[in-house]
């Protein structure tokens, strides 16, 4: 994984809010992304590889753990149930943006 670090002068708001983007490759349906932030506000994922049947949308939150975000990526339930459930196929890569101090 690798994580790239930009401080950024959001108007308004406190000078030290800072915005990290990077690629994940992931190995669980659930994958916990350390982002090197103290606290995260803001988080948004895209996955960058194309979707395959057992992987196919992500979304992403901050964590329970402090200044990590949780990627998680999901799947159709059945042909003909698109009710997601979560992935089964892995080493997808995905990217992440997140904003926080």
């Amino acid at each position: 994984m690798s994580v790239v670090s930009v401080n950024l002068p959001f108007a308004g708001l406190e000078n030290n809010l800072r915005m990290v983007s990077g690629q994940v490759t992931t190995e669980a349906a659930v994958d916990a992304v350390a982002t090197g932030l103290s606290t995260v506000l803001y988080v948004v994922a895209v996955l960058a590889s194309s979707p395959v049947a057992g992987c196919q949308t992500v979304t992403a939150k901050a964590s329970a753990t402090t200044g990590a975000i949780d990627i998680s990526t999901w799947k159709a339930t059945a042909a003909g149930d698109t009710a997601l459930i979560a992935a089964t196929t892995f080493s997808k890569l995905v990217n992440f943006i997140a904003v926080g101090y």
